[in-house]
This record gives structure tokens, C-alpha cells and sequence, in this order.
């Protein structure tokens, strides 16, 4: 997770890594209790960058846009739950 120049590093507890990414709630509690999380980033390293269903299910409850890099692609995604929109970069 990112927030505000920050860089919060947090386990994926997804019992499938490849396929879901899961923040464990406690941590999201301690960073967003003292700090705004700006995004949540994590790498699909065997897919694109577009946001799996997963992906924007979280994303959409958190309300925090997720930030996803592709390691075949070498490009960014970036899902923003407000708008529902993806806007796709390259490094």
C-alpha cells in the first residue's frame, strides 16, 4: 500500500497468490488508522495488468484505486473505483 510518500509492504494471504491478492485486515487497519492510503499496488507476474474480478471487488469495497504491474506486459494498470475506469501506462 502507498500512502502519502509511504510505501507499506503487506503479505499476500491469498491461499492462490497467482490468482488473488488479499491484504490482511489488520494491517490495512494500522496503516489506514494513521495514514490515507493512496493505492494498493501488486504485480501479476504471469497475466496482464488488467484488473481481475477479484481486483476490482476489493478495490470497490476499499474505495482505494489498485495499482497493478504486469511482469510479461512491463506496463501499468490503474483501477480507480469511483470512476470504474482502468487507465493503462507504460514504465
Amino acid at each position: 500500500m502507498i500512502s502519502e510518500n509511504s510505501l507499506f509492504f503487506v503479505k499476500n494471504y491469498s491461499p492462490e497468490p497467482f490468482q488473488t491478492f488479499y491484504i490482511d485486515p489488520l494491517k490495512y487497519l494500522e496503516v489506514s488508522q494513521g495514514a490515507t492510503i493512496d493505492f494498493c499496488f501488486h504485480s501479476h507476474p504471469e497475466s496482464c495488468c488488467t484488473p481481475s474480478a477479484a481486483d476490482i471487488e476489493l478495490s470497490d469495497n476499499a474505495l482505494i484505486p489498485f495499482l497493478i504491474f504486469s511482469c510479461p506486459e512491463k506496463r501499468f494498470g490503474l483501477y480507480r473505483p469511483k470512476s470504474k475506469e482502468t487507465i493503462y501506462f507504460f514504465i
